[in-house]
């Protein structure tokens, strides 16, 4: 009987411990919120630029198609996250001009090639074609 009573003690124990443990336990890590918003964030951005680099008729035809397939291909947080992951290890790319992100973005998907020249006005799909 003496060992009976001790496994009914450990276990009843080891159930008195359980919540204490569940509370002392450090919490799962939370989601890194804040890249994340950045990454959805930019996704957006990608996205509009890209819907309005389609518009834009100084963009070339290929370009365009390199985008859409990009865009058809992959998902936006995909891209968002390649185009982050390229601007952060180039340090003197400005992260918050919309014309780097875009050309970024179009280098991460192929559409264009890294050091190439634009067309006039192929580098700034988020200006509005009423102000040029």
């Amino acid at each position: 009987m003496p060992f009976r009573n001790s496994i009914i003690l450990a276990a009843s124990l080891g159930l008195a411990t359980a919540p204490v443990a569940a509370q002392t336990a450090p919490a799962a890590p939370a989601p890194v919120a804040e890249q994340e918003q950045q990454t959805m964030s930019r996704a957006g951005t990608i996205f509009s630029l890209f819907a309005k680099a389609m518009d834009l008729e100084n963009i070339a035809e290929d370009e365009k198609d390199a985008l859409i397939g990009c865009l058809y291909s992959n998902t936006l947080k995909t891209i968002s996250e390649a185009t982050g992951k390229a601007l952060a290890e180039n340090p003197q790319i400005d992260a918050s001009d919309p014309t780097n992100v875009y050309l970024v973005a179009a280098i991460v998907c192929g559409a264009r090639e890294a050091g190439a020249p634009a067309a006039d006005g192929a580098t700034d799909p988020s200006a509005d074609p009423a102000t040029r």
